[in-house]
């Protein structure tokens, strides 16, 4: 695991004069101690940093992730602020942003999944608020959560079969949805009349009963003026 940290000198303060706190990067500062802890699960995470005072980046393996939530929940990320994603076509990002109250330090975990079949453990074992987050990205991006509780849409009609927030999601106005009804009611109209209506027979004038081409005209009766 990779691991990289800011320092900067000095000495932190809480707001409203509480206790001082480590340097960043020094031993005793919360940000070092939970590279420790990271570093402790070498299989799971691939990269872990401080970005900058109070702020950190991690990087996991996507089958791991429940290992490693859990690794940070006792570390003192007790809250869980989010769960969203990012489509790369090809692959997607579960993003996920820990809270620390104590320590008013955040950080973000990153997991990368299929794009086609994009699945991940649900992490509603460690923080049991997570399923509504997880539902609304199963809502937006269809990410299947395995083992959610109650993963079903959220925000759009159960019997939706489309994420809107997927790079593969065409918006269509509703002028150009209106038209391409109407183009396809029209279509099928046509087709129903084509193939109900049968073809009718010709009709035959009364001269062509008489044999003789509509342009000539009858003989005159025998005994009638000429």
């Amino acid at each position: 695991m990779r691991t990289t940290a800011v320092t900067e000198g000095g000495t932190r303060t809480d707001k409203g004069g509480g206790e001082a706190r480590a340097p960043i990067g020094s031993p005793g500062g919360f940000e070092e101690r939970v590279l420790r802890e990271l570093a402790k699960l070498p299989a799971a995470v691939i990269e872990a940093s401080v970005t900058r005072p109070l702020r950190m980046l991690a990087t996991t393996k996507a089958e791991m992730i429940v290992d490693v939530c859990r690794t940070l929940q006792k570390t003192g990320f007790e809250h869980l602020s989010s769960v969203t994603c990012v489509d790369y076509d090809a692959e997607m990002q579960v993003i996920y942003h820990l809270w620390s109250y104590k320590h008013r330090c955040l950080i973000e975990l990153r997991a990368t999944i299929s794009g086609t079949e994009p699945k991940i453990s649900s992490v509603t074992p460690v923080w049991a608020g997570a399923e509504f987050h997880e539902r609304e990205a199963y809502d937006m991006f269809g990410v299947l959560f395995e083992g959610c509780p109650n993963l079903k849409r959220v925000l759009l009609p159960d019997e939706w079969s489309v994420f809107p927030l997927r790079k593969s999601f065409k918006v269509e106005s509703i002028h150009e949805k209106r038209k391409r009804a109407e183009a396809e009611k029209a279509k099928a109209a046509k087709a129903a009349a084509a193939t109900a209506a049968p073809a009718a027979a010709p009709t035959p004038t009364p001269s062509s009963k008489q044999g003789l081409t509509p342009n000539e005209a009858p003989p005159p009766k025998a005994g009638g003026a000429p």
